[in-house]
């Protein structure tokens, strides 16, 4: 090969003496890669319908360019794959050079340059045009991550629509977010039909105490499905639930979370599976306080009940005439301050005056205390509205009682006995917990609970010695007892509350705190501890934010009475979190109003480039003919 020294060597021309020494083909490969800004400016031009001489001196200006280029190209190839062909440089202008060496040649090195030339017009062209019209890649909740994955890879420019009821998992989550931001069109749509199966974890759930799922599960009216739980060890428990006229079956389900930290619970209803997660908090004992008149069998069994389930339990006996029989340092409270080593009082066989019925009504909405009355007092004010005995006592049947209300509470064993009742007028927003059919029809109720402002009250007209005492149910009644004060303890008693969705292990974890916020909180996972600093989001308000590293729990505060869970990538993210992942990305979002036509799509293709292309062509093979057949070389 030999190159002829010059001191400008802007035009190198390969030689046609040597056919084989460029391959056509290896050259359209590489125009195909090639990134020209004139392409827009010329592609404007065209359309725009100029003079033909600006067309053209825009065009000599640009293929001169272009030509400089792919001949630089070529001898690279020419060097690469045959040593002996010639290369020679020729040292003229830009056009000048385009202008002559285009038809220099043999007649096929003529034809091969003049198609390129063409073939890559209307390839830069086409640059400027949009992309071709393609439907979204439609993903449901049925499309893994790694499908997702793999349909990015192959199709990295298509556009993509989440179209389901459910919220997408974590990983495809963070797939739609990242191609919302490198511009490819991401929508995520909520179609209006809600998903059959959904499970709503417990609030504030305690090792070692009884606690609840609540579930709802969707299908055909009449239809009986059986729902199995399990705690990720064993199979807990499963329940058959019967469909409703209105399509829709709810039911809570019993849980014993025994350890504390992060805890998950998978509910499948024939092909269905949703989980719920919880933070769990530490085993400890309910520390209850009684209240009673002079001693009963009822208020000394429910005492025994309670000492033998574990609580610890303090006992006021008003004696009368200011006498009183205390165990466990036990008072009568008459500020907050008194109630703060008590998480559930219980008055029993008494009649409390309203100072007390006032301050426990304070005690349970603000600072999250359980109240038990037994019996209803006949009038009760302020918090107390709407609560009070409803007629006097009558005689029941035990096998004439209907059980109800939250799964937590063990209801009492069947028994063939008789006892004394005195039903409950309970508010509106009250749950009925055991009741029986009234004269007219009307369900008389003897215990209902309700949960107003932080706490929780429960109200009893039951008389359960006898099932201990008559009917020899001692587990049964202590089950009873224990179950219904734990249920009342489980109410709001923290300083501060946390709300927040799981995280994944490397996306950053956020929760909004509320109440007397502390200035920083220790987080733990177990093996080491950092202490991060709140940020103020408000009036007793603040926000924490770290990134989890595994999966898991993280302990957060001192005594670990909250936390952050940590799931995997595959489970669904909330609506929430998914629509601030991706609008914040970039993307579109769709409410269950919106039809499939909402959905973004690449924008249809022009076909005027393709034109301008065959255009160019046809001109320049007329060029090279009339120049032929009038002698030019």
């Amino acid at each position: 090969m030999s190159i002829a020294d010059t001191n400008s060597p802007e035009i190198v021309v390969v030689s046609p003496a040597d056919e084989d020494g460029v391959a056509i083909e290896e050259l359209l490969d590489w125009y195909a890669a090639l990134d020209f800004d004139q392409a827009s400016a010329l592609g404007a031009a065209w359309r725009a319908r100029e003079l033909p001489d600006a067309v053209r001196d825009a065009l000599d200006r640009w293929v001169a360019t272009v030509y400089r280029r792919v001949n630089e190209r070529a001898a690279a190839i020419v060097a690469q794959a045959h040593p002996d062909a010639r290369v020679e440089v020729v040292p003229s202008s830009l056009v000048d050079t385009y202008k002559t060496s285009i038809w220099a040649g043999s007649t096929v090195a003529t034809v091969a340059r003049l198609l390129t030339a063409a073939l890559l017009v209307g390839l830069l062209l086409r640059g400027d045009a949009s992309r071709e019209a393609q439907a979204p890649l439609e993903v449901t909740a049925a499309t893994s991550t790694a499908e997702l994955a793999a349909a990015r890879a192959a199709r990295p420019d298509r556009a993509l629509a989440w179209s389901d009821s459910a919220s997408p998992g974590l990983g495809v989550l963070a797939l739609l977010a990242g191609a919302a931001r490198a511009g490819t069109p991401v929508t995520l749509r909520h179609v209006e039909e809600p998903p059959p199966l959904r499970v709503e974890p417990p609030l504030a759930p305690v090792a070692m105490r009884r606690a609840a799922l609540d579930v709802t599960l969707r299908g055909e009216a009449g239809e009986r499905i059986t729902v199995v739980l399990d705690d990720g060890a064993a199979q807990s428990d499963s329940v058959v639930l019967t469909v409703g006229t209105d399509g829709v079956a709810r039911a809570s389900v019993a849980v014993l979370p025994t350890r504390p930290g992060a805890a998950t619970w998978s509910v499948r209803a024939g092909s269905h599976v949703a989980r719920a997660h919880a933070w769990v908090r530490a085993e400890s004992p309910v520390r209850a306080l009684v209240l009673t008149g002079p001693p009963t069998w009822e208020s000394r069994f429910v005492v025994r009940a309670l000492e033998s389930a574990g609580m610890r339990v303090a006992v006021h006996q008003a004696l009368g005439r200011g006498q009183a029989v205390v165990a466990g340092n036990a008072a009568v409270p008459r500020t907050l301050e008194d109630l703060s080593d008590h998480d559930v009082v219980l008055v029993l066989d008494g009649e409390p005056g309203p100072e007390l019925l006032g301050l426990l009504g304070r005690w349970v909405a603000e600072s999250g205390g359980g109240v038990l009355l037994s019996p209803a007092p006949p009038s009760a004010p302020g918090p107390w509205l709407g609560w009070a005995a409803a007629g006097s006592n009558r005689t029941v049947d035990a096998g004439a009682l209907a059980w109800s209300g939250p799964a937590e509470v063990e209801p009492l064993p069947s028994a063939a006995l008789r006892f004394e009742a005195r039903p409950v007028a309970a508010p509106a927003s009250a749950t009925a917990v055991a009741s029986l059919a009234g004269p007219g029809g009307e369900p008389a109720v003897l215990l209902a609970v309700a949960e107003p402002g932080r706490g929780r009250v429960a109200v009893s007209g039951l008389e359960t010695w006898r099932w201990r005492m008559e009917a020899g149910h001692l587990s049964g009644h202590e089950a009873f007892w224990s179950s219904l004060v734990e249920w009342l303890a489980e109410g709001l008693t923290s300083p501060w509350t946390l709300a927040s969705q799981p995280a994944a292990p490397g996306v950053a974890w956020t929760g909004r705190l509320e109440g007397d916020v502390p200035d920083s909180l220790g987080v733990a996972d177990g093996a080491r501890r950092e202490v991060i600093p709140v940020l103020p989001a408000g009036p007793r308000a603040a926000a924490l934010r770290f990134v989890p590293t595994a999966e898991g729990g993280y302990a957060l505060g001192a005594d670990a009475s909250h936390g952050a869970v940590v799931r995997s990538a595959h489970e669904p993210a909330s609506w929430s979190r998914a629509a601030l992942t991706v609008g914040g990305a970039g993307g579109v979002l769709l409410g269950p109003t919106a039809g499939p036509g909402d959905v973004a799509s690449r924008p249809v293709e022009s076909r005027r480039p393709w034109l301008l292309f065959l255009t160019l062509a046809l001109l320049a093979t007329t060029g090279w003919t009339a120049r032929r057949l009038g002698g030019a070389p």
